[in-house]
């Protein structure tokens, strides 16, 4: 059993805010913008999100194309679809605000 971790697909919202780079196994793209602007290859997340700024406008579709092989019929290729705004996950800063939640609860309740 492999027990590496797993990176998240390139051209989808990543687990966390690094940037990534499409490799020769990143699954095939299209990017379409809001007006009508078609973009199809290899891309990864850098492609759509640099340094805290979104690279594309809201209500850009980006289209993944993968290979799935989870069923007993055999593989099929599987579409995913991804609308712009992305929303990068904090697990720390979410982590604070749960926390911070949580005490503020507990001393209203004492």
């Amino acid at each position: 059993m492999d027990r590496r971790r797993r990176e998240p697909d390139s051209c989808a919202p990543p687990i966390e805010s690094r940037a990534r780079k499409a490799t020769r196994t990143t699954p095939k793209c299209r990017i379409e913008t809001p007006d009508g602007k078609v973009r199809e290859g290899t891309f990864g997340w850098e492609d759509l999100y640099k340094d805290g700024q979104s690279l594309v406008p809201d209500g850009t579709v980006v289209t993944q194309w993968v290979e799935d092989d989870t069923l007993p019929t055999g593989k099929y290729t599987k579409q995913r679809q991804y609308t712009a705004p992305f929303a990068l996950a904090n697990r720390e800063a979410d982590y604070r605000v749960a926390w911070a939640f949580f005490e503020k609860k507990e001393q209203s309740d004492v």
